[in-house]
């Protein structure tokens, strides 16, 4: 049993989730509902479930984690009862090259950090997701980092960082289809440029028509699982800028959301691509 400041329990989670999971206990002051909270937020970690035993300790089942857990920008293992970081940047560099890394967690030579219009999730280190999130043309160094909307014969290409096109995305969409509420349509979009196959090099699609809104997004290998019929959480960081700028809560609350505002909404994988259509 551990007992923890709010650092320390987070790097025992994050360590087991990257050790293959298990189970651990720890004792906090803090309530179930906020160490829910504050996991899910800081470890964008979901495959959990946490137990209160009896006041103020904690069981926590955690499973292990597809990509590694990052804790300010460590990865953190477990061997027993102790933790340790990977505090090699030799071996993280190691981790980023041999893929074991999400693509958009890898490490960019190519930018500096005077070239962003935002400032990156890390000072030390830009990473893909750094270009696509900020950079004013990620295009440029990254093709396909845009967005198609398109409504007739009409077809637009925003450009520029992917949170500003998420942002002016949601204004031109909600300007034409007032009915869809906001929280949905925001849940939608967001959730298909954070989720894009940006390797592919194809942007995220918009189709407006007279009764429908289809946003597409293609899915990767590392996230589709076709034989399964599943889809792996994929792009940590690319989610971590979202959060950061107002327009995520973490993975796996996108879809129950909408559920719950406009259940019509469906979601369906089509040609290796994932498929959201709301009704207007």
């Amino acid at each position: 049993m551990f007992d923890m400041t709010s650092i320390n329990y987070l790097k025992m989670i994050a360590a087991t989730a990257n050790s293959g999971g298990g189970v651990c206990s720890f004792t906090s002051k803090k309530n179930k509902g906020y160490l829910e909270k504050q996991i899910k937020k800081t470890l964008l970690f979901y495959d959990f479930s946490l137990e209160e035993e009896e006041e103020n300790f904690y069981t926590a089942a955690i499973l292990g984690s597809e990509y590694p857990i990052l804790l300010n920008h460590q990865i953190w293992i477990r061997i027993g009862l102790s933790y340790f970081p990977l505090q090699d940047h030799e071996a993280f560099r190691r981790l980023s090259y041999s893929g074991l890394l999400p693509w958009d967690t890898r490490k960019i030579e190519s930018v500096k950090k005077e070239d962003l219009s935002y400032p990156p999730l890390e000072d030390y280190r830009l990473c893909n997701a750094d270009v696509l999130l900020f950079h004013p043309l990620p295009h440029m160094i990254i093709p396909g980092i845009h967005t198609i909307i398109c409504r007739g014969r009409k077809k637009l290409i925003l450009t520029g960082p992917l949170i500003d096109q998420a942002v002016k995305s949601i204004d031109i969409i909600s300007k034409t289809a007032e009915h869809i509420p906001q929280i949905v349509l925001k849940e939608v979009l967001c959730n298909a440029l954070i989720h894009n196959d940006w390797t592919a090099g194809k942007p995220v699609r918009v189709e407006i028509k007279k009764d429908t809104v289809r946003i597409i997004n293609g899915l990767s290998s590392e996230n589709l699982d076709l034989q399964n019929g599943y889809i792996r959480k994929n792009n940590p960081s690319i989610m971590r800028g979202f959060i950061r700028h107002d327009l995520a809560t973490g993975f796996g609350t996108g879809i129950p959301k909408i559920q719950r505002y406009l259940p019509e909404t469906t979601i369906a994988i089509e040609n290796g691509n994932l498929v959201a259509t709301i009704f207007r």
